[in-house]
């Protein structure tokens, strides 16, 4: 099918109608093979995380909080980068320790500055940051339901299309700007097809952090 154009004529063609058919046609024809070449890669990396699960505890490949996914990506072959791409032949995976409560992140995508208040995120440091110890820190969750510690909130304005961040600052106010239309194309972009997988994990041997997937 690479490379090939198929044309259907929707207004003189019952889409739904023949694709319920039992009877085989042209289109259901097609949409089968579509359907099982997209799931040819799927079901090839379900294969391998269930032969990775059955080999019991793995010795992470670091000791930090990304552990997990550096060790899952070792195990599978893949490169390790900063690539926005999806991980896995176009499947974002996504691994996480199974008995913490946090929140699971999508994707990171940084504010359109061209029109925000402030322009970068030097400047949001800067106005809502804290001394912590010898550090000067911003670490903090954004909701739009309820403002935060720092005074923050997000609110979507659907009539241009825009999640804004705001500040309860009368000096401040809204200062940093996403557009939807942004946001939506990054999440079907690197979350088209996704594996959400959990993992156990446990300190032994001295430290060695292990991991079960």
């Amino acid at each position: 099918m690479e490379k090939q154009l198929y044309v259907l004529n929707v207004t003189q063609l019952d889409l739904q109608k023949l694709l319920e058919l039992k009877v085989t046609n042209p289109l259901s024809e097609l949409v089968n093979e579509i359907n099982h070449i997209s799931n040819e890669i799927a079901d090839e990396l379900l294969i391998l995380l269930n032969k990775i699960a059955t080999k019991g505890p793995i010795p992470a490949m670091l000791s930090a909080d990304t552990a997990i996914g550096r060790t899952l990506e070792m195990l599978l072959g893949i490169d390790i980068n900063s690539s926005k791409k999806p991980d896995y032949k176009g499947i974002e995976l996504k691994s996480y320790r199974d008995k913490r409560g946090n929140r699971k992140n999508l994707f990171a995508q940084v504010p359109d500055w061209s029109i925000s208040k402030f322009k970068s995120s030097a400047e949001i440091l800067n106005e809502f940051g804290y001394k912590r110890g010898d550090d000067f820190k911003l670490y903090c969750t954004v909701s739009t339901i309820v403002r935060n510690s720092q005074g923050l909130k997000l609110k979507m304005d659907t009539e241009i299309n825009q999640l804004i961040e705001n500040s309860q600052k009368s000096t401040v106010g809204d200062f940093v700007v996403w557009g939807l239309e942004t946001l939506h194309k990054r999440l079907i972009e690197k979350h088209n097809e996704t594996f959400w997988i959990a993992a156990d994990s446990a300190e032994v041997l001295h430290q060695v952090e292990k991991v079960l997937f």
